[in-house]
């Protein structure tokens, strides 16, 4: 029953539980009292297969019409206790059962092990990957509060370069030197994270991850001290005025994702 869940149902989830195993038994007790329903009291029989398929059909509708219920597991668990109830001989005959129950109770268990093994084999590929979900949010976690640690950072360097406390010329080296390198690690480590696509923080982690290539390209840039100044200017101001335009855009981008 779970592997007939795993091939229909793994792109979203996989049903193991208790009700593939009672619709297992049930589909043997079935198979098991229509093939001697001439051996046994006929009351008793016609009963019986009545019940059965009243409970089989019941709860197989029910299943196809409410959500939350695998239907495949149900309908797995039923397949493989009515085929093993055909193949494994009974104890009504003692005779017969102690000559056919090695070679019947092999060739149900390399039914089950071919049909379970096929099942899983030939299942198709989840739509969510849940290790790579659970394994892939605390890089993502992680990241994002380095993140924001690294821009206070540079917020930090900033006042201290208008206090005094360190100079412009010693500033713009560590932007390359200190700065573009932890931007990097940090780049790094976001990437390896992973979030659904349903996850409503993937935008964000988008916008964040673009957002720290551009600033580790602007921290990484050359700069030159043009003749008479002591301030600082890009080594390529094109690209610079470009990358600060796209930083604005990626600003305002964030900003829409966090507020929905």
């Amino acid at each position: 029953g779970s592997s007939l869940s795993l091939y229909f149902a793994s792109q979203t989830n996989v049903a193991v539980g208790a009700s593939g195993a009672i619709f297992g038994v049930t589909g043997a007790l079935f198979v098991a009292i229509f093939q001697h329903r001439k051996r046994l009291p006929k009351s008793f029989s016609k009963q019986m297969i009545t019940s059965l398929s009243f409970f089989i059909t019941y709860s197989l509708v029910q299943s196809l019409t409410k959500d939350g219920i695998d239907t495949a597991a149900h309908i797995g668990g039923l397949v493989a206790g009515s085929a093993l109830a055909f193949i494994l001989p009974e104890r009504l005959n003692m005779e017969a059962f102690q000559k056919l129950r090695l070679q019947r109770g092999a060739a149900g268990l390399v039914l089950a092990l071919l049909a379970t093994f096929g099942l899983v084999h030939f299942a198709p590929a989840a739509k969510v990957d849940i290790e790579q979900t659970i394994n892939g949010s605390a890089p993502v976690a992680t990241g994002m509060k380095q993140f924001a640690d690294l821009m206070a950072a540079l917020e930090q360097e900033e006042k201290d370069v208008a206090a005094g406390k360190i100079s412009i010329k010693e500033s713009d080296e560590r932007s390359r030197s200190v700065f573009a390198p932890k931007m990097a690690d940090v780049l790094k480590l976001l990437s390896s994270g992973y979030l659904p696509p349903s996850d409503p923080r993937l935008p964000i982690l988008k916008a964040t991850i673009r957002m720290g290539e551009l600033m580790e390209e602007s921290l990484a840039m050359q700069s030159v001290f043009q003749l008479g100044s002591d301030i600082p200017v890009p080594v390529d101001p094109v690209r610079a005025a470009e990358i600060k335009q796209e930083m604005l855009a990626v600003m305002a981008a964030m900003n829409k994702a966090k507020s929905h």
